[in-house]
Protein backbone atom coordinates (compact mmCIF):
# COMPACT_ATOMS: atom_id res chain seq x y z
CA UNK A 1 0.00 0.00 0.00
CA UNK A 2 0.61 3.83 -0.19
CA UNK A 3 -0.58 4.76 3.48
CA UNK A 4 2.83 6.27 3.85
CA UNK A 5 5.45 7.53 5.59
CA UNK A 6 6.50 8.31 1.94
CA UNK A 7 10.08 10.77 1.66
CA UNK A 8 9.93 12.91 -0.81
CA UNK A 9 12.94 12.70 -3.37
CA UNK A 10 15.26 14.29 -1.93
CA UNK A 11 14.79 13.66 1.43
CA UNK A 12 13.83 17.01 3.19
CA UNK A 13 10.07 16.32 3.58
CA UNK A 14 8.01 13.20 5.11
CA UNK A 15 4.56 12.39 3.86
CA UNK A 16 2.11 10.99 6.57
CA UNK A 17 -1.52 9.66 6.38
CA UNK A 18 -3.16 9.78 9.95
CA UNK A 19 -5.91 10.81 12.19
CA UNK A 20 -6.31 13.64 14.59
CA UNK A 21 -8.85 13.66 17.17
CA UNK A 22 -11.47 14.55 13.85
CA UNK A 23 -11.89 12.58 10.83
CA UNK A 24 -10.69 12.59 8.10
CA UNK A 25 -7.97 10.81 7.92
CA UNK A 26 -5.48 13.44 6.33
CA UNK A 27 -2.10 13.78 4.91
CA UNK A 28 0.21 15.63 6.32
CA UNK A 29 3.95 16.60 5.36
CA UNK A 30 6.66 17.67 7.43
CA UNK A 31 10.54 18.93 7.61
CA UNK A 32 12.40 15.91 8.21
CA UNK A 33 14.98 17.33 10.02
CA UNK A 34 13.24 19.11 12.52
CA UNK A 35 9.58 17.37 12.73
CA UNK A 36 7.64 20.49 11.96
CA UNK A 37 4.43 20.30 10.52
CA UNK A 38 4.88 21.73 7.08
CA UNK A 39 1.19 21.22 5.37
CA UNK A 40 -2.15 19.20 6.01
CA UNK A 41 -4.04 18.03 3.09
CA UNK A 42 -7.25 17.53 4.04
CA UNK A 43 -9.57 16.67 1.01
CA UNK A 44 -13.12 15.80 1.75
CA UNK A 45 -12.58 12.30 3.15
CA UNK A 46 -10.53 9.81 4.83
CA UNK A 47 -7.25 9.84 2.95
CA UNK A 48 -5.48 6.13 2.26
CA UNK A 49 -2.59 6.84 0.31
CA UNK A 50 0.44 9.22 -0.80
CA UNK A 51 2.80 9.51 -3.27
CA UNK A 52 5.25 12.48 -4.14
CA UNK A 53 6.41 13.01 -8.01
CA UNK A 54 9.57 12.43 -9.14
CA UNK A 55 10.77 16.12 -9.30
CA UNK A 56 9.04 16.75 -5.03
CA UNK A 57 6.44 19.01 -6.39
CA UNK A 58 3.51 17.70 -6.10
CA UNK A 59 2.24 15.05 -3.76
CA UNK A 60 -0.49 12.85 -4.60
CA UNK A 61 -3.61 11.29 -2.05
CA UNK A 62 -6.34 8.98 -2.63
CA UNK A 63 -9.37 8.85 -0.81
CA UNK A 64 -12.58 6.77 -0.11
CA UNK A 65 -16.48 8.51 0.85
CA UNK A 66 -16.16 7.79 4.57
CA UNK A 67 -19.74 7.39 4.96
CA UNK A 68 -20.10 4.65 2.54
CA UNK A 69 -18.36 2.23 0.46
CA UNK A 70 -20.05 3.32 -2.78
CA UNK A 71 -17.93 5.03 -5.39
CA UNK A 72 -19.05 9.10 -4.70
CA UNK A 73 -17.42 12.47 -4.29
CA UNK A 74 -14.80 10.86 -1.73
CA UNK A 75 -13.94 8.24 -4.01
CA UNK A 76 -10.74 10.69 -5.35
CA UNK A 77 -7.20 11.27 -6.21
CA UNK A 78 -6.06 14.78 -5.26
CA UNK A 79 -2.70 16.10 -6.11
CA UNK A 80 -1.49 18.92 -4.17
CA UNK A 81 1.12 21.69 -5.04
CA UNK A 82 4.38 20.85 -2.04
CA UNK A 83 5.43 24.31 -1.75
CA UNK A 84 1.97 25.99 -1.19
CA UNK A 85 -0.22 23.14 0.07
CA UNK A 86 -2.82 24.18 -2.18
CA UNK A 87 -4.68 21.50 -4.42
CA UNK A 88 -4.02 21.31 -8.01
CA UNK A 89 -6.74 19.09 -8.85
CA UNK A 90 -8.86 15.66 -8.02
CA UNK A 91 -10.52 13.77 -10.08
CA UNK A 92 -12.72 10.44 -8.92
CA UNK A 93 -10.97 7.33 -8.94
CA UNK A 94 -13.71 4.56 -9.51
CA UNK A 95 -11.81 2.29 -6.93
CA UNK A 96 -14.20 2.51 -4.31
CA UNK A 97 -10.85 3.20 -1.84
CA UNK A 98 -8.10 4.66 -3.77
CA UNK A 99 -5.06 2.40 -1.50
CA UNK A 100 -2.15 2.56 -3.80
CA UNK A 101 -0.80 5.16 -5.88
CA UNK A 102 2.85 6.23 -7.85
CA UNK A 103 4.15 8.54 -10.38
CA UNK A 104 5.50 7.95 -13.31
CA UNK A 105 9.86 8.18 -13.72
CA UNK A 106 8.53 11.24 -15.72
CA UNK A 107 5.51 12.49 -13.56
CA UNK A 108 3.51 12.19 -16.75
CA UNK A 109 1.05 9.35 -15.23
CA UNK A 110 -0.44 8.49 -12.19
CA UNK A 111 -0.87 4.97 -11.38
CA UNK A 112 -3.84 4.05 -8.88
CA UNK A 113 -5.01 0.86 -7.35
CA UNK A 114 -7.74 0.14 -4.57
CA UNK A 115 -10.74 -2.24 -3.68
CA UNK A 116 -12.19 -2.28 -7.39
CA UNK A 117 -11.67 -1.14 -10.61
CA UNK A 118 -8.50 -2.89 -11.27
CA UNK A 119 -5.24 -0.79 -11.70
CA UNK A 120 -5.88 2.84 -14.02
CA UNK A 121 -3.23 5.12 -15.65
CA UNK A 122 -4.60 8.67 -15.27
CA UNK A 123 -2.84 11.94 -17.07
CA UNK A 124 -1.18 13.90 -13.99
CA UNK A 125 -2.24 17.49 -15.82
CA UNK A 126 -5.94 16.80 -16.92
CA UNK A 127 -6.91 14.17 -14.37
CA UNK A 128 -8.20 11.96 -17.56
CA UNK A 129 -8.01 8.10 -17.16
CA UNK A 130 -5.15 7.03 -19.87
CA UNK A 131 -5.65 2.90 -19.70
CA UNK A 132 -7.66 0.75 -17.29
CA UNK A 133 -5.76 -3.05 -16.29
CA UNK A 134 -8.09 -5.57 -15.40
CA UNK A 135 -6.70 -9.07 -13.94
CA UNK A 136 -7.14 -9.32 -9.88
CA UNK A 137 -9.33 -10.46 -8.35
CA UNK A 138 -9.65 -8.17 -5.14
CA UNK A 139 -7.71 -5.22 -3.62
CA UNK A 140 -4.89 -3.97 -5.08
CA UNK A 141 -2.74 -2.77 -2.84
CA UNK A 142 0.53 -1.70 -4.40
CA UNK A 143 1.69 -0.59 -7.61
CA UNK A 144 4.60 0.69 -9.26
CA UNK A 145 6.56 1.39 -12.12
CA UNK A 146 9.75 -0.26 -13.88
CA UNK A 147 12.56 2.35 -13.83
CA UNK A 148 11.89 2.81 -18.08
CA UNK A 149 8.65 3.73 -17.36
CA UNK A 150 7.63 1.31 -19.86
CA UNK A 151 5.93 -1.52 -17.55
CA UNK A 152 3.74 -1.58 -14.49
CA UNK A 153 3.51 -3.78 -11.79
CA UNK A 154 0.54 -4.17 -9.61
CA UNK A 155 0.44 -6.54 -6.14
CA UNK A 156 -3.07 -7.95 -4.64
CA UNK A 157 -4.56 -9.34 -2.08
CA UNK A 158 -5.44 -11.79 -3.68
CA UNK A 159 -1.70 -13.45 -3.82
CA UNK A 160 -1.14 -12.31 -7.43
CA UNK A 161 1.34 -9.79 -8.58
CA UNK A 162 1.02 -8.64 -12.55
CA UNK A 163 3.20 -6.95 -15.06
CA UNK A 164 1.64 -4.79 -17.68
CA UNK A 165 2.68 -2.91 -20.69
CA UNK A 166 2.68 0.90 -20.62
CA UNK A 167 1.69 0.90 -24.44
CA UNK A 168 1.12 -2.12 -26.75
CA UNK A 169 3.56 -3.32 -28.89
CA UNK A 170 3.25 -2.17 -32.50
CA UNK A 171 0.72 -3.72 -35.14
CA UNK A 172 2.00 -5.67 -37.72
CA UNK A 173 0.58 -2.59 -40.59
CA UNK A 174 1.79 0.22 -40.64
CA UNK A 175 0.28 2.71 -39.21
CA UNK A 176 -1.48 6.60 -40.63
CA UNK A 177 1.00 8.84 -39.18
CA UNK A 178 -1.58 11.59 -39.71
CA UNK A 179 -4.30 10.02 -38.38
CA UNK A 180 -2.35 8.84 -35.04
CA UNK A 181 -1.63 12.68 -35.29
CA UNK A 182 -5.28 14.07 -35.14
CA UNK A 183 -5.52 11.28 -32.62
CA UNK A 184 -2.90 12.87 -30.33
CA UNK A 185 -5.85 15.57 -29.43
CA UNK A 186 -8.33 12.58 -28.56
CA UNK A 187 -8.94 12.68 -24.71
CA UNK A 188 -7.68 10.04 -22.42
CA UNK A 189 -7.22 6.29 -23.84
CA UNK A 190 -7.63 7.45 -27.59
CA UNK A 191 -4.26 10.11 -26.77
CA UNK A 192 -2.84 7.46 -24.93
CA UNK A 193 -2.99 4.69 -27.80
CA UNK A 194 -1.88 7.50 -30.17
CA UNK A 195 1.32 7.48 -28.43
CA UNK A 196 1.95 3.96 -28.17
CA UNK A 197 1.30 3.53 -31.85
CA UNK A 198 4.08 6.64 -32.59
CA UNK A 199 6.50 5.13 -30.16
CA UNK A 200 6.36 2.27 -32.22
CA UNK A 201 5.77 3.31 -35.49
CA UNK A 202 8.77 3.35 -38.39
CA UNK A 203 9.13 7.09 -39.24
CA UNK A 204 7.57 8.91 -36.75
CA UNK A 205 10.76 10.09 -35.50
CA UNK A 206 10.89 11.94 -38.85
CA UNK A 207 6.94 13.07 -39.35
CA UNK A 208 7.13 14.18 -36.14
CA UNK A 209 10.12 16.54 -36.50
CA UNK A 210 8.00 18.33 -39.36
CA UNK A 211 5.16 19.50 -37.02
CA UNK A 212 6.98 19.63 -33.31
CA UNK A 213 9.56 23.15 -33.86
CA UNK A 214 11.48 24.32 -30.66
CA UNK A 215 9.34 27.31 -28.96
CA UNK A 216 10.08 30.74 -29.83
CA UNK A 217 11.19 33.25 -26.74
CA UNK A 218 8.85 35.83 -26.51
CA UNK A 219 9.61 39.21 -27.49
CA UNK A 220 10.53 42.47 -25.32
CA UNK A 221 7.08 43.88 -26.92
CA UNK A 222 5.23 40.87 -25.66
CA UNK A 223 6.28 40.56 -21.93
CA UNK A 224 6.02 44.30 -21.86
CA UNK A 225 2.62 44.47 -20.85
CA UNK A 226 2.91 41.17 -18.43
CA UNK A 227 5.86 43.36 -17.07
CA UNK A 228 3.99 46.15 -16.35
CA UNK A 229 0.94 43.92 -14.38
CA UNK A 230 3.02 42.25 -12.27
CA UNK A 231 4.61 45.14 -11.45
CA UNK A 232 8.34 43.60 -11.77
CA UNK A 233 11.05 45.71 -13.21
CA UNK A 234 12.41 42.57 -14.95
CA UNK A 235 11.62 39.30 -16.15
CA UNK A 236 14.49 36.68 -16.66
CA UNK A 237 14.25 34.99 -19.95
CA UNK A 238 15.92 31.60 -20.05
Amino acid sequence: MSAGPRFSPDGTLLATIGSGKTYPMTARLYEFKTGRLVHEFKGTSNALAVAFSPDGKTVATGHIDPQSMSSGPGDSIYLWDVASGREIRHFESGHRMSVSLTFSPDGRIIASGGYEGGVRLWETVSGQERRNYDGHRWWVNSVDFAPDGRRLVSASTDGTALIWRIFDPAAGAAPDLAALWADLLRPGTGGHDAIGKLIAANGAVAFLSERLKPAVAPSDEQIAPLDRRTGRSEIRRP
